[in-house]
């Protein structure tokens, strides 16, 4: 346990947890001043006190005041157990759209009674967005940014923080489901853990080839090429797919609002164009450099589109883009600093320029008229909603901005509101994860609430 307990000592201030599990409010404990959900902040040295073992944690937590009525607050969200054996799934949330995706299945595995650790890196707004959906969490590592190298020796480093926390568990940890995480993987096959993977980029070949051929069960949409999946070396009987698109589950487990609106400053009448860059730092991706089609896009915008006053809200891949881009436009673009409610946002926008495929996939599944100038080939979940003419791929600055110009005077043309027929004809990815997790487990599926 030596390791694991070092490890925490370091790694103190990235724990989280919800108000639910805690039953309460950490404000309302007076030993932590108010603020984020973060349990220990870097100045409470409280680790060096423990030289306990497990069995003594429930000590320590009477130890500092922590009222939990029987629950192991904080370490609740650890899912630490001191009874009968129990059974833990781990999650490794490596990027916002895996949190997204995976979150609602965390709550409905913990309401049919079972644990869950969630394990994740410091990576652009996944950190904040933890902390928005109050999912809690062990943070290890940081993305690698784009250099090939840098990212080899993040990911190493990143399998030893993993193994050190998960050898911790003993033989409680059973099932992993990652969105192709090589890292969690990797370290789950060498300690015998059944692997659950979902993953629809066939594009990015070295996760797919790292990642594919480790897993008990993987969960692709049915759209997934499969002459591109059998070079994988995956074999038919382990692959389970549906029909639809994941972000369809982003999309089926949020409540909009419109407090986002206020909370950047705009009113419900107000214009706005919502935007993401090319995705520069990523493997399939890689050209090493923040510069993004983006700046010539919304420098043409904002010279050309006349008589209306409208918002633009970009969200950056990276701080070095952010900066890029602020020596740009200044004050004129708004670029959120951490995790909003992005799909209230792009439900109540005019258009959504996309570089990349997430925020793509749910603007358009949102019906917010949606425009793709990602350069490189499509991936078969984009060319799906391309084709059913729920996105338009446009790399040309120019008739980017004309069209972009139409919706913002409120002329939506085809756009319109079809997303709704292909949303009701999709199946929903998080029940497909939940029935495979049952499978693993003998689980009998417990009807939602």
């Amino acid at each position: 346990m030596g390791p694991w307990l070092s490890w925490l000592e370091h790694s103190a201030d990235k724990f989280y947890f919800s108000d639910r599990e805690v039953g309460g409010s950490r404000d309302q404990h007076p030993k932590f001043p108010p603020g984020p959900l973060s349990v220990f902040e870097p100045g409470y040295s409280l680790f060096p006190l423990l030289t306990l073992n497990f069995t003594l944690f429930h000590c320590f937590n009477v130890f500092i005041g922590w009222e939990t009525n029987g629950l192991l607050s904080p370490f609740s969200g650890l899912s630490l157990y001191f009874g009968d054996n129990l059974l833990i799934i781990w999650f490794d949330v490596v990027n916002s759209p895996h949190l997204r995706l995976f979150s609602p299945l965390i709550r409905r595995l913990e309401d049919a009674g079972l644990k869950c650790l969630v394990t994740s890196r410091s990576y652009g707004y996944l950190d904040s967005l933890f902390e928005l959906l109050r999912v809690p969490h062990i943070a290890v590592g940081e993305h690698g940014g784009g250099d090939r190298s840098k990212k080899l020796l993040h990911s190493m480093e990143r399998v030893k923080g993993l193994v050190d926390i998960v050898s911790g568990f003993k033989n409680e940890v059973s099932l992993l489901l990652s969105k192709a995480s090589p890292e969690a993987v990797f370290v789950a096959s060498h300690l015998g853990i059944p692997i659950i993977t979902a993953y629809d980029n066939e594009f990015n070949v070295p996760q797919c080839k790292l990642t594919f051929p480790l897993s008990d069960s993987l969960l692709i949409p049915s759209i997934f090429p499969r002459n591109i999946l059998s070079s994988f070396n995956t074999s038919k009987q382990k692959v389970a797919s549906f029909n639809g698109v994941f972000e369809a589950a982003h999309i089926k487990y949020f409540k909009p609002s419109r407090r986002v609106l206020s909370l950047l400053g705009f009113s419900a009448d107000d214009s706005i164009v919502v935007a993401r860059p090319e995705p520069y730092q990523s493997t399939y991706f890689n050209i090493g450099k923040p510069r993004t089609l983006l700046v010539k896009i919304i420098k043409k915008l904002i010279q050309e589109v006349k008589g209306e006053d409208f918002g633009i809200v970009i969200f950056p891949r990276s701080n070095e883009q952010r900066k890029l881009l602020q020596e740009k436009f200044g004050s004129r673009v708004t670029m959120p600093s951490s995790s909003i409610d992005s799909l209230s946002l792009l439900l109540f926008s005019s258009v959504f320029l996309g570089g990349g495929g997430t925020m793509t996939r749910e603007a358009a599944l949102l019906g917010t008229p949606t425009i793709s100038f990602y350069p490189g080939p499509q991936l078969a979940v984009n060319l799906f909603l391309i084709r059913k003419k729920l996105v338009k791929h446009i790399l040309n600055p120019k008739a980017i901005v004309k069209e972009a110009e139409k919706v913002i005077h409120g002329e939506k043309e085809e756009f319109n509101a079809k997303e709704n027929i292909y949303l009701n004809g999709f199946e929903d990815p998080v029940e497909k994860l939940f029935s495979e997790v049952s499978k693993y487990l003998g689980l009998i599926t417990v009807s939602e609430s």
